[in-house]
Order: C-alpha cells, then structure tokens, then sequence
C-alpha cells in the first residue's frame, strides 16, 4: 500500500540473492512505502542490498525517551553498583553475540593495563575497570559459543569483569550512567538503542564506525576504525579522567 511508512531501525541481509519469497515480498513493501531512516547511510545501505531505489524516504533522529524518569546521576549509580568514585569505569553493555564484537574492547584494554606508564598522571592499572554486561537473547549454538569464549577472555583479562545478566531498564540506565565511557566496539550494526539511550543519559561514547552509527554520535563522543584506535581513545579517556583528578 503506498499509504505505508515505515521506520527502518535495523534490516535483515536478503538472503539467496533477495530471492527468497519473504525477502521479495519485503522488498515489494520497501519500493512502495515511505521509509523512515535514522541516517543516510543505512538508506543507502538498504538499497545497496535489496537492488532498490527509495523513492520515498525522510530522516528521523535515533532517540530513546526514559520512560518519564529523570537521568540517574554516575554517584547514585555507583553508589548502587559499589563502584567507588575513583574507578574509571569503561562498560560494554547490551545481548550478547559475535556482531556485538564485545571481546575488540577487551583486548583493547587488556593492552591499555599491561602498558608501563600508561597514562598521564599515572594512574594505576588498578584504577581502571571494563564490565561487560548483558545476556543471550537467541540461544542458538553460534552466540552461546561466542558467550564461552567472551567470558574466558574476560576471566584472562586483569581488570576486566564479565557480568551474563539480563538487564532491566533501571538497571541498563545504571551501568550506562556509572560509566566514564560506553564501549561500543560493534562488528557490524545499523542504529543502536545503546548508542540512543547514553546521549539521553549523558554518558560519552566510543563506537565503532559501522552501519550509521557515526552519524548517530553526540560532540563528546568518539568513533574508531581500528582496534589501535580503540586502544588509543581508551587511553586517552583514562588520561583525561587522571588529570582530572585530585
């Protein structure tokens, strides 16, 4: 129906070449509807990979409303956490599967607390913390297998801690809200709800630049290629954080 419009938060790769019947039927629907995207790039995207132009489309900024609650404030969430003040706390929140690319953080910091003097102002490695967090929503064999070998990675990783829960709202707004800075080191992503509810709480992002979500990110957020260049902000943030320090 050509009265459609759709929001298009996230799409599926066809699938046989788009031509299995669910695709082409979705393909049909996408050609005929107004299409709502949160960037350019996932517009493009989508015609890229269901061989489509949009004729019909606009732009709707990715936002995430909490609920009619006021933003919980880092002290308070901390506070509820145990995590102490001077922590510089890096969090990985979300499900848990390969495309969340979750173990690119680990690494990446496993290499910031192994570094001799690896700060300004020489903050201890002990000082500085990861959590992952979050749980399987699609228990199929490949993410529970992903899962086992993110946890052995985390477990290896001095600093870093591994948390398997399922988070409700309350509690993703805490972990997001205690942290200095939300890793999002994603392997492959359209829009990211993650990505939407930081800006809404306030909490600075490193993401990486896959899908849209560079076009998604706030002036206090960075985004990296690279894992050097997620080594590197990691760094940089710690830095900022000791010589903000006392």
């Amino acid at each position: 129906r050509p009265s459609t419009e759709l929001v298009v938060h996230e799409a599926n790769r066809p699938r046989w070449g788009g031509l299995r019947p669910d695709d082409l039927l979705l393909g049909l629907a996408l050609r005929r509807a107004r299409l709502l995207f949160h960037t350019d790039t996932e517009r493009r995207q989508l015609e890229r990979e269901f061989h489509l132009r949009v004729r019909r489309h606009a732009l709707v900024e990715h936002t995430v409303h909490l609920g009619g609650r006021e933003p919980v404030r880092r002290s308070e969430a901390r506070a509820v956490l145990a995590i102490p003040e001077h922590i510089t706390l890096f969090v990985s929140p979300g499900f848990l599967h390969p495309d969340k690319g979750f173990e690119r953080a680990v690494e990446a910091f496993g290499r910031l607390t192994s570094s001799p003097a690896p700060v300004p102002g020489h903050l201890e490695p002990s000082d500085r913390r990861l959590v992952v967090v979050g749980s399987v929503r699609d228990r199929t064999m490949e993410n529970l297998a992903y899962v086992g070998r993110l946890r052995d990675l985390c477990e290896r990783t001095p600093g870093v801690t591994f948390l398997d829960s399922y988070l409700d709202d309350e509690d993703f707004d805490r972990w997001i809200a205690a942290a200095d800075r939300l890793v999002l080191p994603y392997r492959r992503s359209w829009s990211s709800g993650v990505l939407a509810r930081a800006r809404a709480i306030g909490t600075p992002v490193i993401v990486a630049a896959t899908g849209g979500l560079p076009e998604q990110t706030g002036p206090e957020d960075r985004v990296f290629e690279t894992d050097e260049e997620l080594a590197r902000l990691l760094h940089d943030a710690a830095g900022d954080r000791a010589g903000a320090a006392p």
